[in-house]
């Protein structure tokens, strides 16, 4: 169970790393005046942060399932 939960932790740490990144572009886009046509906005923004989110929030549940029940298995053997 804690491999799933390093898995999606990965996930969700590239999906924030590439929306950090496309905040980068616009931010440069803004500053310089340019037109990429790399960098998302709006709701693909938003969705991308979204999907960072939910994997995070998986990995944190399974991860958190996993220690209770090392627990518990635990508590049961001694």
């Amino acid at each position: 169970m804690f491999k799933k939960s390093r898995f999606y932790f990965v996930i969700a740490a590239v999906c924030i790393v590439l929306f950090v990144l496309n905040l980068i572009v616009g931010k440069i886009e803004v500053t310089y005046r340019i037109d990429t046509i790399v960098h998302l906005e709006g709701v693909p923004e938003f969705i991308l942060l979204l999907v960072s989110v939910i994997f995070f929030v998986i990995s944190t549940l399974l991860k958190e399932q996993s220690e209770t029940n090392k627990t518990q298995q635990n508590l049961k053997g001694g």
